[in-house]
């Protein structure tokens, strides 16, 4: 068989789950885009197969059900990794600085925009752009 997980890598959790489930719902209620930030990877794309969450697969039912989450940016692999889902979350796993040494770089900064994430990496991190559909403008009851 497959090892999918290392005794070190840990889950969620229902009530973490359900605070997740809570968060998108409302995100969606209010016409906003989620992105994600976790230390154990949530997609097995987005690694070497052994570094996920250990329920990984109840979160990502919690991330597809709704259309308002647009990446999600892990650690946890040293390597980094990058996949984006059949629902078009992208799904950022970020490379160790340990992988550098003390002379290497290993950081990002990202900028959010309506339709896109920037992600400029310095080092080991890649530079990528993460689209998405933009949030449409809310329309005031006068336009109709």
């Amino acid at each position: 068989p497959v090892r999918r997980w290392v005794l070190y890598n840990g889950g969620l959790g229902a009530e973490q789950l359900q605070w997740m489930q809570a968060e998108v719902d409302a995100a969606a209620r209010a016409g906003e885009k989620v992105l994600v930030l976790c230390h154990v990877i949530l997609h097995p794309d987005a690694c070497e197969g052994t570094t996920m969450c250990w329920d990984y697969e109840q979160a990502l039912e919690v991330l597809h059900s709704k259309d308002c989450v647009v990446a999600v940016f892990c650690g946890h692999d040293h390597q980094g990794g990058y996949t984006q889902d059949s629902r078009g979350v992208h799904h950022v796993t970020l490379p160790s600085p340990l992988n550098c040494g003390s002379e290497g770089e290993c950081h990002a900064v990202v900028s959010v925009f309506d339709d896109r994430l920037e992600v400029v990496g310095q080092g080991l991190v890649p530079r990528r752009t993460l689209s998405f559909a933009p949030t449409p403008l809310p329309t005031s009851p006068d336009s109709a």
